[in-house]
């Protein structure tokens, strides 16, 4: 077990989003759901009226199940979580933008694995789920504080659409391949405050049901996170973040998530790259239990 922690701690994935944006003085880029702000999280800023962006992203991270059996520890429980997203934004206004995002995401259980409930749903024995990721769609309005024009406020509104339904692979003495029917909308509010290289937000996503009447949890999520410019053409960005899950049949429990990275701006194209390392702190903190968490 301490070889396999060790080892998992020293692996290294990277984010990638290229944006078209503003460079210099409030610079700009799109999250990994596409809407303006940080790594993942949203800021209080948009781009400016007529403005696109284009971002592509790819990460990995660790999650847990929901216990099968009370009791059941987290080291036969836990999966890996990885996904892609394109997308595309457009502000409107200098205060209004909209923005879309779509893709792909692969639930893969580990090494350990037993048992346990994901997204509302019992796997017994090793499994593979490969599904479109949702199609996200939304808006986003913001202000600026007419005393202090650096501290700025923004909420939106996105839903997220299914695209397909998601395809089941369980190891169980064989193969058995299934399709779950899980065309549910789930719709996201959320509200952010920026001022200077600060970022607080707070957010609630309500998840729709499956086919088979499956409750899946709702989401409410706080963040913080920072982005510090080091050089005319680098910033340092990290983020923590709580994700409480509410509701639902069997909802996992509820985690943390710590990205630490940073974003190049390649000269004046208004083109950059990011990159970032992520970890689950609920499972670096656990008892017995190996780190590892890698956005990729």
């Amino acid at each position: 077990m301490s070889k396999r922690t060790v080892l998992l701690g020293l692996l290294i994935g990277l984010s990638g989003a290229i944006a078209f944006g503003q460079v210099g003085t409030g610079v700009i880029a799109p999250t990994n759901g596409g809407d303006i702000g940080l790594l993942t999280m949203p800021t209080a800023d948009n781009p400016r009226a007529g403005q696109f962006t284009l971002g592509v992203y790819g990460w990995l991270d660790q999650r847990v199940a929901a216990p099968f059996f009370s009791g059941d520890p987290d080291s036969i429980r836990t999966y890996r979580h990885a996904a892609g997203e394109a997308s595309i934004g457009l502000g409107l206004t200098s205060w209004w933008s909209i923005f879309a995002s779509g893709g792909l995401e692969e639930r893969h259980s580990r090494g350990d694995w037993q048992r346990g409930v994901v997204n509302g749903i019992p796997l017994v024995g090793p499994f593979d789920i490969q599904e479109g990721r949702k199609f996200r769609v939304g808006t986003k309005l913001n202000f600026h504080s007419e005393a202090d024009y650096d501290l700025r406020v923004a909420g939106w509104l996105a839903a997220d659409i299914p695209v397909s339904n998601a395809t089941i692979d369980v190891d169980e003495q064989g193969t058995v391949t299934d399709v779950l029917n899980s065309r549910r909308a789930d719709w996201e509010w959320g509200a952010a405050v920026t001022k200077s290289i600060f970022t607080g937000m707070v957010s609630y996503t309500l998840s729709g049901e499956h086919d088979q009447d499956i409750r899946v949890a709702n989401i409410l999520r706080f963040g913080f996170g920072v982005d510090v410019p080091v050089m005319p053409m680098l910033h340092v960005i990290a983020e923590i973040d709580r994700n409480i899950l509410d509701g639902g049949d069997d909802p996992e429990p509820d985690y943390s998530m710590l990205n630490l990275g940073g974003r190049f701006w390649i000269a004046h194209t208004g083109w950059a790259v990011s990159a970032a390392l992520n970890t689950n702190v609920d499972m670096l903190c656990g008892v017995g239990h190996p780190p590892t968490s890698i956005d990729q």
